[in-house]
């Protein structure tokens, strides 16, 4: 009976586990610019990004390989752009980008 308890203790600490990490996303891109910002462009599907630091060196509509998660802050809210909209799916932060 020990044992069980044992077991089930461990496998509900690895569940726990696995759903507190940092789940990110590998993913073949375009990278978009425009006067509102940088965007990763998924499927047809743009995604603003929030450290635009990481594609400063990388020229709008170049194919990218981007390893990146979603973000719930966004510290290009705070710099001033055009006042144009660009339709986005959500923010989302860089870790990893190779040109391809």
């Amino acid at each position: 009976m020990l044992n069980k308890l044992l077991f089930l203790g461990s496998i509900f600490s690895l569940l726990i586990g696995v759903a507190s990490c940092d789940h990110k996303t590998s993913k073949k891109s375009i990278v978009i610019k425009d006067c509102t910002g940088s965007y990763l462009q998924i499927e047809g599907s743009d995604f603003r990004i929030c450290n635009d630091s990481k594609v400063e060196h990388i020229p709008n509509g170049t194919e990218v390989m981007a390893t990146f998660r979603s973000s719930s802050t966004c510290e290009v809210d705070n710099q001033i752009r055009c006042e144009l909209y660009h339709k986005n799916e959500g923010d989302i932060r860089i870790s990893k980008i190779l040109a391809r």
